[in-house]
């Protein structure tokens, strides 16, 4: 979606196929993906400079590593948006790059896009405003919920009845931290085939989840120390909100747009192209390919003459150095392999599918960098929920592997990273930073809220690319846009 940050959505598919992905993969499951964004200068001037600076070095520069079949990659960002949200009312949105490559539109910051898992939080976000409400517990049972509450029509209760033996023994709060055991239903060959069929299908949320739990849980619910990134997980949750609400789930996320004031947001059923196209590099051709890509293959390809500003390694490990792989300029073979001006492939993928097929309450919203920073200072200042909530929503399990310097957990519908002294850069203070990060075909997100000392204290950030998969991600676009507020 969908997260494979948090791919989320495909990124355990492509796993199975080389090695070059398994770095992709774990992201979905520890919010570790390859982080590359250029430093904004130390003489940058003001401090929008210094930001813009980072924006423009995610549309500007070219990033090369680890492909998602292995081999090498050059990783060009089309656009983006970054939203930078400081503690007192100041928050600002820095765009960079295009919004159609072919139109040569330039990306504004205003302009919506899909955010795949940057969904997950709002979908748990309702999920706990009924536990507030006292209409369910957070410990309740999904067998026991779909049997006391059946004002979707009795959705729920079927799908619990057809698949008790799967679901038996799950809470709600599992669903929400990732600790439920269920396998992810894009992990499904059978949902392959049925997306590459239809791809512009919606499906519903119990049609998702039955693939997800057509084979064995991966292990005991809330077992010690286990934790799996499943996207079946919150097609579950936004069955509950249905079967105890009855109102549509689509209905209960435009109400909360409503609420949160993020009047870019949308969640239909099908989301048209808008103006941000949704670009991804050609796929590998003489190879194996598993059946949810099948729809991008032998789509158009969109040529474009790029002379990137500078040219950056990563790292192919998402455990080589502390919360975020190295990021260095890159050696002079790879310099002048990629450097000057270059004929860069793109093909654009946004008419292909819907998000309703393959991300629903996983992954389907469309918002803005500038509504994702709104509603996570919103959530944060205690403005959406009470604090109870707050702190149930915060309140966190495991989740390895661990960095250097860093230890990994879920919470509920976003993940935590707590990051020691000077792990995050030379002479960083420790940090704690809640985190959702969202890709879905075409489309990457990422959301920051950081506690910890001034001037890092209270931050929240925002990204937003039309690139997948992209190179940005894990801590990358935080990291740096903390080191320009320190100036």
């Amino acid at each position: 979606t969908v997260s494979r940050e948090e791919v989320e959505l495909v990124g355990r598919l492509f796993a199975r196929v080389g090695a070059g992905f398994v770095v992709v993969r774990r992201a979905v499951g520890t919010a570790l993906v390859l982080a590359a964004v250029a430093v904004a200068p130390a003489d940058a001037g003001t401090l929008d400079r210094r930001l813009q600076a980072v924006a423009d070095g995610l549309a500007s520069d070219v990033f090369v590593g680890a492909g998602l079949f292995g081999g090498r990659q050059a990783f060009y960002v089309p656009g983006t948006a970054l939203t930078v949200d400081l503690p007192g009312g100041r928050r600002r949105t820095y765009a960079g790059g295009r919004a159609d490559l072919r139109g040569g539109r330039v990306l504004r910051p205003d302009d919506p896009q899909r955010v795949g898992s940057g969904t997950k939080p709002m979908t748990a976000l309702l999920v706990l405003e009924l536990v507030r409400r006292g209409r369910i517990d957070i410990d309740d049972r999904l067998t026991a919920v779909a049997a006391a509450h059946r004002r979707d029509g009795g959705r729920l209760a079927r799908l619990v009845a057809a698949h008790r033996g799967r679901l038996r023994g799950i809470t709600v709060r599992q669903l929400l931290n990732m600790s439920s055991g269920l396998r992810d239903y894009d992990d499904d060959p059978a949902f392959g085939r049925a997306f590459a069929r239809s791809p512009r299908a919606p499906r519903s949320m119990a049609r998702l989840a039955a693939f997800g739990l057509s084979r064995p849980r991966l292990f005991r619910p809330g077992a010690r120390g286990r934790t799996y990134y499943s996207n079946t997980n919150y097609v579950l949750a936004g069955m509950v909100v249905e079967a105890v609400t009855g109102r549509s789930f689509a209905s209960r996320m435009r109400a909360l747009f409503r609420r949160a004031g993020m009047r870019r947001s949308s969640y239909p059923l099908g989301v048209g192209p808008g103006r941000v196209r949704g670009y991804q590099p050609p796929y590998p051709g003489g190879r194996r390919l598993p059946a949810v890509v099948r729809p991008f293959l032998g789509l158009p390809d969109l040529s474009s003459s790029t002379t990137p500003r500078a040219v950056l390694s990563i790292s192919t490990s998402s455990l080589a150095s502390g919360p975020t792989v190295e990021v260095r300029p890159a050696p002079p073979e790879v310099r002048a392999r990629y450097g000057g001006t270059q004929q860069v492939v793109w093909q654009d993928v946004t008419r292909v599918y819907r998000p309703a097929a393959i991300g629903s309450a996983a992954g389907a919203a469309v918002s803005t960098s500038g509504d994702l920073a709104r509603f996570w200072r919103l959530l944060f200042g205690g403005r959406l929920v009470d604090r109870a909530t707050l702190r149930l929503m915060r309140s966190s399990v495991p989740a390895p592997p661990n960095p250097r310097g860093v230890r990994n957990y879920f919470a509920l519908g976003m993940q935590r990273q707590d990051v020691a002294r000077g792990a995050f850069f030379v002479g960083s203070p420790p940090l704690r930073i809640w985190m959702k990060l969202g890709d879905i075909f075409g489309y990457t997100s990422a959301s920051y809220y950081v506690e910890g000392p001034r001037p890092y204290g209270g931050v929240v950030v925002t990204n937003v690319t039309n690139l997948f998969p992209s190179p940005v991600g894990d801590l990358g676009v935080l990291r740096e846009t903390l080191r320009a507020l320190r100036g």
